[in-house]
């Protein structure tokens, strides 16, 4: 088992975002320099850990999303 998860992104063809999922603390932090909206990563992310759970029952679908400007707990992936 792994204990992270890190997934990057360019958006626009010019900048990166880093997608980095805890497995030991259940959370997903997004890294972004430039502070942007990466509710669509994270809601992309939250998909694919709702569709692997129904494969793999070890209850890594359940996240929560820490931003890195905010670093407060938004919203809760639900299948």
């Amino acid at each position: 088992m792994y204990d992270l998860l890190m997934l990057p992104q360019c958006k626009s063809n010019n900048h990166w975002v880093l997608l980095v999922a805890s497995v030991m603390s259940r959370t997903v932090t997004i890294y972004d320099s430039l502070d942007g909206n990466n509710k669509a990563l994270f809601n992309l992310f939250c998909q694919f850990m709702c569709q692997r759970a129904q494969i793999v029952k070890d209850g890594l679908e359940k996240r929560h999303l820490a931003t890195n400007s905010a670093m407060e707990t938004a919203v809760e992936c639900l299948h």
